[in-house]
């Protein structure tokens, strides 16, 4: 690790959402939101990695992200399946190399941007400079897995839009 500025990442992972408690103490800022799972197909209807397809869960394509979205609930837990639609994607090159399975997860925030203020003062890193509209949620941004243990860990806003799907 050499002289890198490196925050408690044994902390930041095992301990999240509390990580905000070892950065403030604003523990209920963060709540789990999703986990998301990447797939080379997406069926409409029938079992995916034991969640039960019914043909009503939120689809979309992302074509900035070259990938299809389906956000699935089941009860109190919500999946979200990411299949790539072109094989130079980002998705397509992680399913190429590591396969089907999981891919992140999610934590819904309350003032992203101070949250985002927190997590940039202790070191860590995001993907993107600035937060992007998401497929669900008002803004998203994703923390630099190299600063996270190697689990990427999404951050989505709650805004105007409810961060969760509802159930139909």
């Amino acid at each position: 690790m050499g002289g890198e500025k490196n925050p408690d990442v044994g902390q930041l992972v095992a301990g999240l959402p509390t990580a905000v408690g070892t950065l403030g103490d604003e523990r209920s800022r963060w709540r789990l939101d999703h986990v998301g799972l990447v797939v080379p197909e997406i069926p409409h209807s029938g079992s995916i990695h034991g969640v039960q397809l019914e043909g009503n869960e939120m689809r979309a394509s992302v074509p900035r992200w070259e990938v299809e979205i389906v956000v699935a609930r089941q009860g109190d837990q919500v999946v979200e399946f990411l299949c790539p639609v072109s094989e130079t994607s980002a998705i397509a090159r992680f399913l190429s190399s590591r396969g089907e399975g999981f891919h992140h997860v999610a934590y819904s925030v309350d003032g992203l941007s101070s949250v985002l203020a927190e997590l940039r003062g202790a070191g860590l890193r995001t993907t993107t400079a600035q937060p992007v509209p998401g497929v669900v949620h008002s803004q998203v941004i994703f923390l630099n897995p190299r600063d996270t243990g190697g689990v990427l860990i999404e951050l989505c806003e709650r805004g105007s839009r409810n961060c969760r799907p509802s159930a139909q």
